[in-house]
């Protein structure tokens, strides 16, 4: 992972090197302390005392070019960091990701939700971009149209997920008169497992979607639209979720303002990071049958290897196991 941050983003060349901090005279890199919390997110330990308990792993050595420093001197350093710096980092990593055409291309769209949509679509038309949201309220003169008009149409057959979709598409409507020009309404109805949680058993649902967009049928088909319109919950399920359940970026781990800030930052550019490392540099044969809890147990397996004659014969099998494994894995 760390290979792969230096060889792709520069991490510590171009990158973290650049982050500066508020103290006159510090004595400890504010660099160093990134590189550090980036490890306390890889790692999901959730905690600085326990990265504090690694100090004496050869890793700290070979990567900040000196000892891990106390739990203490790292809230405190985080707190004191620029976080404009950080940004500025985050948008060096999406560069990176750009460029090597690591990023799926969603232009010609932006799927969303919006308190007041019709101004959202005029707003994106304006400015020469497309918009895509999600229409939930039953009685707009839009939904009722799409309703009636999918009972006089047949659906054509299609799939997400592995699941079976019918889908409706009904282009160059004028059910908004607010939006500058024809929308496009599209709806999709398909079955899905339900699991009570009172009952566990397993019942049939039926979902049904409707969607607005002002793409046009030549700008996007029918299955690119419902592909885009349910990235939202890729972004809720493998970003938010992953981030709180995981990455424990909930957790304060200094009480005051611009660390929360910084730490909050210092979780997104990990995350990222680690992303790409998934997705990017694991070969898909690799990822099979490994779940990412898997890779991130290999990882805090590397980095938190205490002194070999605090093992016993037992613990330093099994570290050299994974070890071994890893090596295997990434080559």
């Amino acid at each position: 992972l760390v290979g792969y941050a230096e060889k792709t983003f520069a991490l510590s060349t171009q990158g973290i090197n650049r982050v500066t901090d508020h103290r006159s005279l510090p004595r400890i890199s504010p660099s160093l302390v990134a590189k550090a919390i980036l490890a306390v997110y890889w790692t999901r330990l959730g905690s600085l005392n326990a990265l504090a308990m690694t100090r004496s792993a050869k890793f700290w050595k070979s990567w900040l070019d000196g000892p891990l420093c106390s739990a203490d001197s790292l809230g405190r350093i985080v707190a004191s960091i620029d976080a404009a710096t950080l940004r500025q980092e985050i948008h060096h990593v999406y560069d990176r990701l750009k460029r090597n055409k690591a990023l799926p291309d969603l232009r010609g769209g932006r799927a969303g939700r919006s308190r007041d949509q019709r101004q959202l679509s005029s707003l994106l038309r304006e400015q020469g971009k497309q918009a895509l949201v999600v229409l939930q309220d039953e009685r707009r003169d839009t939904y009722q149209d799409a309703a009636g008009l999918g009972a006089q149409q047949p659906p054509q057959p299609g799939s997400y997920d592995s699941r079976s979709c019918r889908w409706w598409d009904f282009p160059d409507l004028l059910s908004w008169p607010e939006v500058k020009g024809t929308i496009r309404v599209m709806r999709s109805g398909g079955i899905l497992d339900g699991e009570p949680q009172l009952t566990k058993e397993v019942t049939p649902q039926t979902t049904s979607w409707v969607w607005l967009t002002t793409l046009s049928v030549a700008q996007a088909r029918t299955e690119q639209v419902v592909r885009l319109a349910h990235m939202r919950w890729d972004i809720e399920n493998h970003g938010f979720n992953e981030l709180l359940n995981g990455g424990h970026a909930n957790h304060v781990y200094r009480h005051h303002s611009w660390a929360i800030e910084c730490f909050l930052l210092l979780a997104f550019l990990a995350y990222n990071i680690f992303r790409a490392f998934f997705a990017r540099n694991l070969k898909p044969e690799v990822r099979r049958g490994r779940t990412m809890e898997f890779w991130v147990r290999l990882i805090v397996a590397e980095i938190s290897r205490p002194p070999s004659l605090l093992l016993s014969s037992r613990t330093t099998l099994t570290y050299a196991s994974a070890r071994h494994t890893l090596t295997l894995l990434l080559r």
